[in-house]
């Protein structure tokens, strides 16, 4: 039996728990975490003996190659109507639904589409929280998407003049993306971050085709951060990274800080353990922080879950009670901002293994200059 079958019949399991007749799924990437359909657009439906997927013509092929034991249902003009039709057909009672992703007003228009003695059941997370646990295959997955953002890195550094010096923020972004590209990613996973000199001070910022990376001068201390998040959506599945390299020869504040945030990350990469909440994890790194008077100058979370999403369960910041469990797949990223000076941000992707974290971002952590 293929996994994706598997997932259906978990999920079928879970019905017949809460009582609901069937469930309509209407978020992309849990349509492909049950059944392998990859495509953009469509609704899938599973009842307590079947599942079944709604596509337009554009994707039947693609779906019937993409996917097994389950049926095809091929819509016309009215997706949303045709697959209220079919649930009307069938006459079930409860049908639960997405709340997290079906708009108010897509609630409102499937509720108006029904029969009146059929009922809507928002839930919230009823997919997510089975992809938090990642299976063997995904881990392998998003294994590559990691090695495709270091392959990338190492590209850019090796070349670190030609790639970074007296280039826009916005050109360093585009040669990011092009490497992955080339490497076989269908796309970034996110749009790359790239944050020269007090920019880098902005947790999350749009590069800038106006602010040109240079060097002040070449002596010592007139040198300055260059923060890169980026990473690789390859197969489907994500990876994330971010690496904060000098351009310039640094000041030791700048250098302070730099080892301050490394410090944080190792302990946290060290400590953390399989049956740690996601609050208990952040802690072991905000505590280094704030160690050294940086607390007010980390102000997101450590870390969050990567998969089929750039952002997904576990959360791990001060606000996640999830336990963490093995073969949970998360970034641990802390940072320090100091507006007007700059911000360091160190963040890999690690998969919690039986006694501890195992780091999947191979790409180095030392002092890296470019001049």
């Amino acid at each position: 039996m293929k996994v994706n079958q598997l997932r259906v019949g978990e999920l079928q399991n879970s019905l017949r728990a809460e009582k609901m007749d069937a469930f309509l799924i209407s978020k992309m990437e849990n349509i492909r975490y049950l059944s392998g359909f990859s495509g953009s657009t469509g609704y899938m439906l599973v009842d307590g003996k079947s599942a079944y997927i709604f596509v337009d013509f554009r994707y039947v092929q693609q779906v019937k190659k993409e996917t097994s034991g389950i049926e095809i249902i091929q819509t016309s003009r009215s997706q949303a109507g045709e697959v209220c039709e079919f649930i009307k057909k069938k006459k079930y009672k409860k049908i639960g639904v997405e709340g997290g992703h079906l708009s108010v007003n897509n609630f409102g228009v499937f509720e108006g589409l029904i029969a009146k003695t059929q009922k809507l059941i928002a839930t919230g997370g009823f997919i997510e929280k089975a992809r938090m646990v990642k299976s063997k295959d995904e881990i392998a997955l998003i294994k590559k998407a990691v090695e495709l953002a270091d392959v990338t890195f190492y590209e850019m550094v090796s070349k670190g003049r030609e790639n970074f010096i007296n280039k826009s923020e916005s050109e360093v972004a585009a040669k990011l993306e092009y490497y992955m590209k080339c490497g076989g990613a269908q796309s970034p996973s996110f749009e790359s971050i790239v944050a020269f000199g007090p920019n880098s001070a902005y947790p999350h910022y749009k590069p800038s085709a106006d602010v040109i990376v240079k060097p002040k001068s070449k002596k010592a201390g007139d040198g300055t951060f260059l923060k890169l998040d980026f990473g690789a959506k390859l197969n489907g599945y994500c990876s994330d990274m971010t690496r904060t390299i000098f351009i310039g020869k640094p000041s030791q504040k700048h250098i302070d800080v730099y080892k301050i945030v490394l410090e944080a990350q190792l302990t946290a990469l060290s400590k953390a353990r399989p049956g740690m909440r996601g609050s208990e994890i952040d802690k072991l790194a905000r505590d280094v922080i704030a160690k050294y008077g940086y607390k007010d100058n980390f102000g997101h979370g450590l870390g969050h879950g990567v998969g089929l999403e750039i952002h997904e369960g576990p959360t791990v910041s001060s606000l996640g009670e999830v336990v963490v469990a093995e073969n949970m797949v998360f970034t641990v990223e802390p940072g320090v901002y100091i507006p007007g000076f700059g911000g360091v941000r160190i963040e890999d992707i690690v998969v919690m293994g039986k006694t501890g974290c195992k780091i999947l971002t191979k790409s180095p952590k030392e002092i890296l200059i470019i001049e």
